[in-house]
């Protein structure tokens, strides 16, 4: 199995929010707005983002 690197593309709020699930968990992403339901990190939810690539290196 081959690593998988993510990174942050550009320096949106969206993008820094999943950055944030990923590194911290989604405790502190839903602390800033509240429904997770309303993110979007690569496309799918946050929840699913951060179960793909929560092993992933950042």
């Amino acid at each position: 199995m081959s690593k998988v690197e993510v990174f942050a593309k550009d320096s949106h709020q969206e993008t820094q929010l999943c950055m944030t699930a990923l590194k911290q968990g989604l405790q502190p992403v839903r602390k800033q707005i509240g429904n997770l339901n309303s993110l979007k990190c690569n496309g799918q939810s946050v929840t699913d983002f951060v179960k793909r690539y929560q092993n992933a290196a950042i």
